[in-house]
Order: C-alpha cells, then structure tokens, then sequence
C-alpha cells in the first residue's frame, strides 16, 4: 500500500516531498499534479489487479494531521479517486503535548481482597 503523507506545510508519498501545500492551495483545481504523476507511475508498475482491486480500487493510506485543511485533504482524495486509488484509509498523526503534564496515579492504598485480616 501507499502511504501519503500531508501536514499544514508538505505532501509526500513515502519518502519523497511531492509539493508544498501553499502552491498547491494558489490553484483552484481538485487535482494534485505532482501526486497524480506518481500514482499513475506506480499503477503502471504493477503486474496487474486483482478482482478486488477491480471493484474496490487500489488500496492508499492518507496520513495527516490536524492542521491539515479540509479543502487540501479533499484534493488529495480526489486525485487518488481519479486514478482508481479508491481504497482509502485515513490516519491522524497525533503528536503527544509535551507542555501537558501527564496525569498520575498513585498506587492504591486500600487492602487487596484475600489479604492478610
């Protein structure tokens, strides 16, 4: 499977930086030039689908986080969807606030059942 990656600044797949997300916000098209030449490149590699694919479409991950605008997340989806990449999954990278102290437990200080009477 593939796995887009889009914060509030970039778009990737895999390793590789596909666009910056202001240039591709100038332009009023659904389409993402960049990521559609690399999925059509990677769809061409294949050996073939299968029945599955055939119906459902190929497989993609979408991973983003929640600076990502709807419209940018709407514009990756469509240019996966335009080249048959319409098995979408979406992940939320969340990033853990280190300003946030971590709550804390202490241990129980009432006696186990079947202790000692």
């Amino acid at each position: 499977e593939l796995m887009i990656m889009v914060n509030e600044d970039e778009i990737w797949l895999g390793q590789e930086k596909l666009a910056d997300v202001k240039d591709v916000l100038k332009g009023p098209e659904d389409i993402i030039e960049p990521l559609e030449l690399k999925l059509i490149a990677f769809r061409e590699k294949l050996d073939g689908i299968t029945p599955f694919q055939e119906k459902n479409g190929l497989a993609v991950i979408i991973m983003g986080d929640k600076a990502v605008p709807y419209v940018l997340l709407k514009s990756v989806m469509a240019t996966c969807r335009k080249q048959n990449f319409r098995n979408i999954s979406l992940a939320v990278n969340r990033v853990v606030d280190s300003s946030r102290p971590v709550p804390y437990f202490p241990p129980s200080t009432t006696p186990s059942a079947g202790g000692e009477g």
